[in-house]
């Protein structure tokens, strides 16, 4: 567990506190009678989750890649619901993913590649619309 205020995290000297997430996927599960969504590794193994999100299929429909989930050093993508928070942010040619079941401290800290981000998020939008409505 990771007690860093947000800058500290994404601070380019906190790298190192990060994990290789091999062969990342956005992925699709069913939760009761919807569809949410998490992030895996190639084991597939839970890397980081969204448990508030009902209807993932269905939101990113219209998605481009422009509204995927991306931040930069000075502006990570933060998200925060119910004390489960996430922070997501490019630097260079790594994505860095932060997670939080609670305000604080950070439980889950992984990097990937941008290009496996940016391939495996334009895979999950083209199956989001190939399926039924």
């Amino acid at each position: 567990m990771h007690e860093l205020s947000d800058q500290e995290l994404v601070a380019e000297s906190n790298q190192g506190l990060f994990t290789r997430a091999a062969g990342f996927e956005v992925e699709f599960f069913a939760r009761g009678s919807s569809t949410a969504l998490r992030f895996t590794d190639g084991h597939r193994c839970q890397i980081a989750g969204f448990p508030w999100w009902e209807d993932v299929c269905h939101d990113l429909r219209s998605w481009t890649m422009a509204d995927v989930p991306l931040g930069d050093v000075s502006q990570p993508y933060s998200d925060l619901d119910q004390c489960w928070r996430i922070l997501i942010w490019q630097h260079a040619d790594r994505v860095y993913i932060a997670e939080s079941a609670d305000e604080s401290p950070f439980h889950s800290l992984y990097w990937v590649t941008a290009a496996e981000y940016a391939s495996a998020w334009t895979d999950a939008l083209a199956r989001a619309r190939a399926m039924p409505t």
